[in-house]
């Protein structure tokens, strides 16, 4: 039995729909006549979109029950194109995933998407209108230039949107496509639009579950947390979607009727305050969908729901467009109360109805501005920044959303100096014959200018500049009388538009000299990010290097002599958020350093390359730049200049083979002294390096040993796991993954379950070709496993630490991260013989003969420099994995051995003991400003 409808009007959906439900939920006479009764009230043709959507599931029921219908051949064929559809959409949704991954970045799919990642034959049940995914809004300029570079473009507006500096409480999302395709995808960096709360979106991210997607490694939300997002998106007044999320609910807990926590989804609904919703909404599962919602949870819900809330939930049944100001004004009361959206700027809502009457003074216009430019993320403004209250962005400009907007604007020399900005506005104003519209920059006193209906003309105001907007003025805009076309009637859009700001499209004034060097530093950061194939980059590289090197050489100043550096602050630059070795290195330095007291300021490279998040600090001290030449001069060319100009300057360089490339040379004339993790780099940046050049110094990587060496010596697992690991950016040549695989092939049987080889490959589709030469290579051979989903540092350490032997068979390495990293976990390695890796791994690997000889590469990153590298002796190797695996006494020994050479040579301890040496005052030495 279906439970009856509680008191009161706690219900989403009106009859049509309802029977429609109880029809694709339902069997036998109760799903049959459910039917009829929708059929008669109903057609085809005017039913709701949700309803169309669902057809599938109508089909299905109707050959289930044996009913008839005039129709059936219509619906059966919409059945058929739901599935192309979606399948559509997924190929879509694959050529985004595919992007981001390689980007390093993971997103969480929602929705449709969700539930058919979840259980892939609902992709023939129920058509999804686009597909939907979510990233962090911090990594929201890395999403943009991942999907930018694979062919996708925004709907309607720009990229340079997606920055967080103009995510405002007002959207939540934004519609991309790929080229000409109809499908659109929805980019979201928040889960919800009606609520903007970071710790929903933490709480959701943390809680997600790990599935796959067409291969493909994908985050969904567990299932509390999608049902919750699925009443969450309910408006009383859209029962169109009511209805669409309602059956997204059914599905996924109709597959999933154990994974649901009911106490955890009570929880959310009570914290956002979102009783009455949810009341309706898990009545409706219940009553319509036969959902087992436990007894009593939905009338407990209404019953917490209080008069002014059930006043609150009449309103929410009107359309937005027909809403009237005070109705408006409950609501938004309502959703500041229950932290439902983070209204950050202007004054407490309660104010605003006194100031439309009084006008907005200079006093209360200063006290605002001042509050606002105390919340506004720092960063140099080279356009127009729509910082808070506009719509969703368009091509050429975009709307408020009500009575108070933010923006920031660049300023000329002489509007820096006085003279008003101009901004090329349009209010629309509907019926009214004017509007105050009042702008305020911190100059005085604020402009306050009225507009006609039909004019569109300058709004002009004197802009204060601002150090950290790189000069720009931050202008706050208030527009009392704003007008909404819809509640005009000139417009369906429910959204409540006012003023329309056209985008300044360049600086006015801005010498092209003067930005060149900037433009150098981000097209080489673009370049970075492109996926572009690795033969094509290799060609791309030593001209773009080349031009680093002119523009460094041009611009930034040589290092100062040391007796002109004073002691100060250590500043660390390196690509702390990049998943790449260089990036884990780089986090594992700023871990060493924040170990041993001295102050460090952290500059991340990868999403603030030019230093506009970095506070302010005092010239003196070092500058720790750690990543690799080419890295480094873009750093240098991206108006970082305070954090290095008069320091002592430390470049971080790991390199793979003798001799430095030929990009790499401007950049030793930057810096006072090169650190290199390993003998190997130090003796190629030597022979690189002219005479009166920096001076030159080994620093291995410092190992995190505290939280990753076992408490207990490890025992050989059965099956033993062997470990081959790479980096398809790095060049699969170099890396040789392919080698590990035909020494384990050589050595075992493909029957045998006594052994295991797994390839981990990071940022596979960087290197299509080794992708499927490996694939095919390990087609049958079931003990052989290929792994391609992104890892955390963290997930990474585990997996080599589950593993019983690490297989590296490198043509060469500056260093060999992994396999200090597997020695730190007692993970044995067999490695070659040649490079870097046999200065720190004696009595922790096997290591294995090898020949040198001319680079062959297939990607072109290495060839036509004249080098040579080591080829492996596969069958040394073979040998050598045979021996480990029988002999479990030489395991422990290297186990043992690993740890121990860690613990004494490469820990984060005695890494801080040189770093101490080089860096701080009082310790002996020779190195830096502190050790003449």
């Amino acid at each position: 039995m279906r439970p009856p409808t509680p008191r009161g009007d706690f219900t989403l959906i009106g009859e049509a729909n309802a029977l429609l439900l109880r029809a694709i939920s339902g069997t036998g006479p109760q799903a049959a006549e459910a039917y009829r009764g929708w059929r008669a009230l109903t057609t085809i043709d005017e039913a709701m979109a949700g309803a169309r959507r669902v057809l599938p599931l109508v089909v299905d029921m109707i050959r289930k029950e044996g009913l008839s219908d005039p129709e059936f051949d219509r619906m059966r064929g919409v059945s058929r194109h739901v599935w192309t559809r979606n399948t559509h959409n997924v190929r879509v949704l694959v050529a985004a995933l595919d992007a981001l991954v390689a980007e390093g970045l993971h997103p969480m799919l929602l929705k449709g998407l969700a539930l058919f990642a979840r259980t892939p034959e609902f992709m023939g049940k129920r058509a999804a209108g686009d597909g939907d995914l979510l990233v962090r809004p911090e990594d929201l300029g890395r999403a943009a230039a991942a999907l930018g570079a694979a062919g996708f473009a925004p709907a309607g507006g720009l990229w340079e949107d997606f920055s967080t500096p103009l995510i405002d409480s007002e959207t939540s999302g934004m519609a991309v496509r790929l080229g000409q395709q109809v499908a659109p995808l929805d980019l979201h960096w928040r889960p919800l639009p009606n609520i903007d709360d970071p710790a929903l979106t933490d709480a959701i991210l943390a809680r997600a579950e790990r599935l796959t997607l067409q291969g493909r490694p994908v985050l969904v939300p567990a299932v509390p947390d999608q049902v919750f997002l699925a009443l969450a998106r309910c408006e009383k007044w859209n029962e169109d979607e009511c209805f669409t999320r309602l059956v997204e609910a059914w599905l996924l807990l109709s597959a999933n009727p154990t994974a649901m926590d009911w106490p955890a989804l009570q929880g959310q609904v009570e914290h956002y305050g979102l009783e009455a919703t949810a009341a309706a909404f898990l009545g409706d599962l219940a009553r319509h969908g036969g959902v087992a919602v436990p007894e009593g949870l939905s009338a407990g819900l209404a019953a917490k729901v209080s008069e002014a809330a059930r006043a609150e939930w009449a309103i929410r049944a009107i359309a937005p467009a027909r809403r009237n100001e005070q109705q408006r004004e409950t609501l938004r009361r309502s959703d500041q109360r229950a932290h439902r959206r983070h209204w950050r700027v202007g004054l407490p809502t309660e104010h605003e109805i006194r100031l439309r009457q009084r006008g907005l003074g200079a006093a209360t216009a200063s006290a605002l501005w001042r509050a606002l430019r105390a919340r506004v993320p720092a960063g140099e403004v080279v356009d127009i920044q729509f910082l808070e209250g506009f719509s969703y962005p368009e091509t050429d400009g975009r709307w408020s959303t009500g009575h108070w907007s933010v923006l920031a604007v660049p300023l000329t020399t002489a509007q820096r100096a006085g003279a008003p900005v101009r901004l090329n506005a349009h209010a629309f104003l509907g019926r009214r014959e004017e509007a105050r519209i009042v702008a305020y920059a911190g100059g005085e006193p604020a402009n306050r200018i009225q507009y006609k209906p039909d004019q569109t003309a300058d709004l002009e105001v004197v802009a204060r500049p601002l150090a950290e907007l790189g000069g720009a003025g931050l202008i706050l805009l208030w527009l009392p009388d704003a007008q909404a076309p819809a509640v005009a009637g000139d417009s369906s859009d429910p959204r409540e538009l006012g003023l329309f700001i056209r985008r300044q499209w360049q600086l006015p004034g801005r010498s092209s000299d003067a930005g060149q060097p900037r433009l150098v530093a981000r097209l080489r950061t673009i370049y970075r990010r492109l996926p572009l194939p690795l033969a094509l980059r290799a060609r791309i590289s030593p001209g773009l290097g080349r031009l680093l090197g002119r523009a460094v050489a041009r611009t930034a100043p040589l290092p100062l002599p040391l007796q002109a550096i004073r002691r100060g602050d250590v500043v660390l630059s390196a690509l702390l958020s990049e998943q790449s070795g260089i990036g884990r290195a780089g986090r594992m330095t700023r871990e060493s350093l924040l170990t041993w007291g001295v102050p460090v300021v952290v500059h991340d490279i990868t999403s603030d390359l030019s230093a506009d998040r970095v506070p302010e600090v005092e010239a003196g001290g070092v500058w720790i730049c750690h990543c690799n030449a080419p890295e480094a001069l873009t750093v240098l060319l991206a108006g970082t200049e305070r954090l290095w100009a008069k320091r002592y300057r430390i470049g971080y360089w790991a390199y793979e083979l003798p001799k430095l490339p030929d990009d790499w040379l401007p950049a030793l004339r930057q810096f006072h002294e090169i650190w290199a993790p390993s003998q190997f780099v130090a003796d190629a940046i030597r022979r690189s390096s002219d005479a009166g050049g920096p001076l030159v110094r080994v620093v291995p990587h410092p190992m995190p040993l505290g939280k990753s060496a076992p408490a207990e010596p490890r025992r050989r697992q059965r099956p033993m796991t062997f470990l081959s690991m790479f980096d398809a950016r790095s060049a699969s040549a170099r890396k040789n993954p392919m080698g590990a695989v035909r020494a384990f092939q050589m050595a075992f049987e493909p029957s045998s379950s006594e052994v295991t080889l797994v390839v981990k490959a990071a940022h596979a589709n960087a290197d299509s070709s080794a992708l499927r030469d490996l694939r095919a290579a390990i087609a049958d051979w079931p003990n052989i496993s290929l792994l391609t989903e992104h890892l955390s540092d963290d997930e990474t350490l585990a997996l080599i630490a589950r593993a019983d032997c690490l297989v590296s068979l490198h043509r060469s390495e500056g260093f060999g991260l992994p396999i200090a990293e597997a020695m730190s976990v007692g993970t044995p390695a067999i490695i070659t013989g040649w490079s870097a890796p046999i200065e720190f791994s004696k009595g922790a690997a096997i290591e294995v003969g090898y020949s040198l000889v001319s680079i062959t590469d297939h990607s072109k990153r290495y060839e036509g420099m004249g080098q040579v590298w080591a080829e492996p002796d596969l069958a040394e190797a073979a040998r050598a994995m045979r021996q480990l695996a029988a002999d479990a006494s030489l395991w422990e020994a290297l186990s043992n051995g690993g740890i121990a050479a860690v613990r004494d040579r490469m820990s984060q301890p005695i890494a801080g003991t040189a770093y101490r040496r080089f860096l701080v005052p009082g310790s002996a030495g020779d190195a830096g400003p502190d050790g003449r």
